[in-house]
């Protein structure tokens, strides 16, 4: 399934339409209750929640404003690390050289028509497929840039002339794991729209709580602070006996 993210100054929020594969649009407004984030399919891993590495394909880069394929590269990365840190590395990505293999999210700026028979409506800037429960396995996760009817950047330095590629690759990478939208407002980064000066800073809880409802996200056991203070204190009273007993 394949979800777009709408210019927010392009289209008024009243209007907003979420793009499926099959064509088939819904007003989104009243779709998902505010404040939530939803799913889609049991993710990569399957119904498990177990652990999974993804692939991913650079492709044509965009040279927008200068940039480098190497600042492109490691815009997406970032992107790639948020979503792994959010579970723990229980989800990781890896690099292949090989475009359009299973597991594999093959990543491009592409122009309006770019052969996945899902065009670029005017006000999309960006969109993916989900993971290979839904989609069949060589487009699944796969992610495209609109590199026709928008400008690319990394950060705000070119104000409203231009996106940033982070922000739109955290949100794009979460519909390429099986994350949907939330409502528009929201300030998660599944917002279904954004404003042209929006960059990423972090994940919220809600994008965090939504991608672990998919992957386990498990954690570390740390000592509560009150028995670890105990234990602390313990090891210091030994040191100190010991050290008079060695004085006498």
């Amino acid at each position: 399934m394949n979800l777009s993210l709408i210019s927010r100054s392009r289209l008024k929020l009243s209007k907003t339409l979420i793009m499926f594969n099959l064509f088939i649009t819904l007003v989104f407004a009243n779709s998902v209750t505010a404040g939530t984030i939803s799913t889609v399919g049991e993710g990569w891993d399957g119904s498990g929640q177990g652990s999974f590495d993804v692939k991913y394909f650079f492709g044509t880069m965009t040279t927008d404003n200068g940039l480098m394929e190497s600042s492109i590269h490691s815009a997406f990365l970032i992107a790639f690390d948020a979503w792994s840190d959010a579970t723990n590395g229980n989800l990781t990505f890896t690099e292949t050289s090989l475009a359009r293999q299973f597991d594999s999210i093959d990543i491009s700026f592409a122009n309006v028509a770019h052969g996945d028979n899902n065009d670029f409506d005017p006000g999309t800037l960006a969109h993916a497929y989900f993971p290979d429960d839904i989609n069949s396995d060589i487009i699944a996760g796969d992610l495209h840039m609109n590199d026709e009817n928008f400008s690319w950047e990394i950060g705000n330095t070119q104000g409203s002339s231009a996106y940033d590629i982070t922000r739109i690759a955290v949100h794009e990478i979460g519909h390429s794991i099986g994350l949907g939208h939330t409502t528009s407002g929201s300030g998660y980064i599944m917002d279904p729209t954004i404003s042209s000066s929006g960059i990423f800073s972090a994940l919220s809880t809600e994008d965090v709580n939504a991608v672990c409802s998919l992957y386990l996200c498990s954690s570390l056991q740390v000592p509560e602070p009150s028995i670890l203070g105990l234990f602390l204190l313990g090891l210091v009273g030994m040191m100190v006996s010991r050290r008079k007993k060695i004085q006498k």
